[in-house]
């Protein structure tokens, strides 16, 4: 009986470790520090930007609210990315002429950009448009959302690529809900009372 209580608290114990999965997008990519700003296009939003000197998106949010990490296809090109869970996000600004843009996330967790002169984009379908970057902290991950307005596959107009004309930021929680670790934490109680009575 004793081992069986041990077991009990142990897994207890576990099920209320972080999880930091709970706050990570669905991906192929990888994460990689912004460090300095190169402004020579090898990472795709670290490229010179028409509005100011250190105007790129992560260049200037990392100045903000660094150190950040950008997410990338792990040669530092834009990757696909969506969230399993709803976000709140807060629009922070943009340099851009087009006003207007509408930014929400879809059923699926993607995002879709709406540059408001003829132009959707999605996060899942092409990330292409978008540049993902994140702060880490102990009990949340704070991200921030940069856009390119305009098409860079379509070429038709120059795109400085600087992601920096629509910026959002929301904080997901690293920590699972109560209720998710009571659950966690029942079930596993059950799965290690069953098979000690199999034992006995």
């Amino acid at each position: 009986m004793m081992r069986l209580l041990a077991g009990i608290v142990a897994l207890a114990g576990l099920s209320i470790l972080p999880v930091p999965a709970a706050a990570s997008p669905i991906t192929p990519g990888q994460w990689s520090d912004v460090g300095p700003a190169a402004k020579d296009g090898v990472v795709f939003w670290d490229n010179p930007s028409v509005d100011c000197g250190y105007c790129a998106a992560g260049e200037l949010l990392d100045i903000i609210f660094g150190p950040l990490e950008f997410l990338n296809d792990g040669n530092g090109k834009a990757t696909p990315f969506k969230f399993t869970e709803p976000v709140s996000f807060t629009t922070l600004g943009g340099l851009s002429l087009w006003k207007g843009g509408t930014l929400l996330q879809n059923a699926d967790g993607s995002f879709s950009y709406d540059n408001g002169q003829g132009f959707l984009s999605n996060s899942w379908a092409d990330g292409s448009q978008f540049a993902l970057f994140r702060h880490v902290g102990p009990d949340s991950t704070q991200y921030f959302l940069g856009i390119e307005d305009m098409s860079i596959a379509a070429g038709l107009v120059p795109s400085d690529q600087d992601y920096n004309d629509y910026i959002a930021s929301f904080t997901l929680s690293n920590v699972p809900e109560p209720s998710t670790l009571l659950l966690i934490g029942t079930a596993m109680a059950g799965y290690t009372i069953r098979r000690l009575r199999r034992r006995s």
